[in-house]
């Protein structure tokens, strides 16, 4: 029986996964840690602004960054506040303009969200808005929410086709999951079993 066909995650998958547990070690990250995680996040987030994953272990970088300086009385504040706003191949906070900018585009993938639009059609739909609201504003809350629940949706979708016999729908929309959100694990697991079921029929 020919062997099930890997899921069609991102090449960046493992390297972001080493940088979550650097930045999710308990130990402070000395420089060379932070160097590294800072550039390896721009580069992934240079060739894909969007990309979930990327923005949310680049939020905990700076979240962390910034928990430590709050806790430092070494002078560690001010070169961590740099670290976090200058050193993030141009990652800075965003003004209050791009943030409001983003806001209204996360208002408007919410309604796409609701009608149904959620992946099409090209170019308009609420993921393509949500990762243009994330480019704007990395850590804004609501698009990375709004995105999670985007995700979901399809899988369940893709759920329901599956139970309905329509395989290659059910694909289709797993695909779709992984190019925005290459780590759902529903997504991933899912998409291990249909392969596999395919694999069985030929």
């Amino acid at each position: 029986m020919p062997a099930a066909s890997a899921p069609p995650v991102s090449p960046n998958v493992e390297l972001l996964r080493s940088v979550d547990e650097l930045v999710q070690a308990d130990r402070q990250p000395d420089q060379v840690t932070i160097d590294f995680a800072v550039q390896s996040l721009g580069s992934i987030l240079d060739a894909d602004p969007g990309n979930v994953e990327a923005q949310r272990i680049m939020r905990e970088l700076t979240r962390r960054l910034e928990s430590d300086a709050s806790q430092s009385s070494l002078g560690v504040a001010a070169s961590s506040e740099d670290v976090a706003e200058e050193d993030q191949r141009g990652i800075r906070k965003p003004a209050s303009l791009a943030i409001d900018e983003a806001q209204a585009l996360v208002r408007e993938a919410a309604e796409l969200f609701e009608a149904g639009q959620i992946v099409s059609p090209a170019g308009r739909n609420a993921v393509a808005l949500l990762r243009t609201a994330l480019t704007l504003d990395p850590t804004n809350d609501a698009a990375l929410q709004l995105v999670q629940r985007s995700a979901d949706r399809l899988v369940a979708d893709a759920k329901s086709a599956d139970w309905d016999g329509r395989a290659f729908d059910a694909r289709n929309l797993i695909e779709e999951v992984l190019a925005f959100y290459p780590e759902h694990s529903e997504a991933k697991a899912m998409w291990a079993g249909l392969t596999s079921e395919s694999s069985e029929g030929l």
